[in-house]
């Protein structure tokens, strides 16, 4: 099945199963890194009714949209954490992008919305690349 990914303009593009899931990633994950102007500090992918967000600030977000309709909200399931380094946000983005929903859920460290508290931001700025920083590299 096809996944969306929604670039930092909000800008959506569709990607059908032969698509280069880890190109597609890695220039969402780059404009993270960037500097923006424009206020949009998210990128996300999405397949069937799950949307995976990664904010600049590190955290993540996966929620199933199934139910919500219209401007009306049923309380959808969504789940976040903080990642713990690019890699990982890549290795989760792959995972919802090829429709291993279940496989990024069975993963440690995620955080109900309505469960509890998620715990401190564990890195600042998480992918604002320092200056010396190599291209593709996130902040350390």
């Amino acid at each position: 099945m096809a996944f969306r990914a929604w670039d930092r303009t909000g800008t959506i593009s569709f990607h059908g199963d032969d698509a280069n899931i880890p190109a597609v990633l890695d220039h969402l994950l780059r404009e993270l890194e960037a500097e923006s102007h424009d206020g949009r500090t998210a990128v996300s992918v999405g397949w069937g009714e799950w949307n995976l967000e990664a904010w600049e600030s590190g955290l993540l977000s996966l929620e199933d949209r199934s139910r919500v309709a219209g401007s009306q909200c049923d309380q959808e399931f969504e789940v976040r954490r903080w990642a713990a380094d690019r890699d990982e946000v890549a290795r989760i983005m792959a995972l919802v992008a090829a429709g291993h929903v279940k496989e990024a859920l069975a993963l440690p460290g995620w955080v109900g919305l309505y469960d509890e508290p998620l715990p401190p931001q564990p890195q600042p700025a998480f992918f604002r690349r320092r200056p010396d920083a190599a291209p593709g590299a996130g902040a350390t």
